[in-house]
């Protein structure tokens, strides 16, 4: 779990994905790494484009190796058919049901 304070306004954890928040005025209200404007989107549109882990790293020294890959988890959970309402019910702590074309994998 991040501990660390969001650096700006009030940032609002994306359910269990404890490092992607939205914050109201801050990228649009995007998916972002711990309150900062970088959104999730940024990083894995980088990954897709073929830049390593550490490539992106060198970049941006302010990110971590944990908020890649939970932007990448954030991204294939958005993949797999997971909406707003989904992501509301993680919030509030509940158990998400998967749709049903898919299987759950825990």
């Amino acid at each position: 779990m991040v501990t660390e304070k969001y650096q700006s306004g009030v940032s609002t954890p994306v359910g269990r994905f404890d490092r992607i928040t939205r914050t109201p005025g801050v990228m649009g209200g995007r998916p972002c790494i711990r309150g900062m404007r970088m959104t999730a989107g940024n990083i894995v549109s980088r990954l897709g484009a073929g830049e390593t882990i550490e490539e992106i790293l060198a970049d941006f020294p302010f990110l971590e190796r944990e908020d890649i890959l939970q932007s990448l988890q954030y991204a294939g959970w958005l993949a797999s058919g997971y909406t707003e309402e989904d992501e509301a019910w993680l919030t509030q702590g509940q158990e998400v049901e998967y749709p049903p074309q898919y299987e759950n994998p825990h």
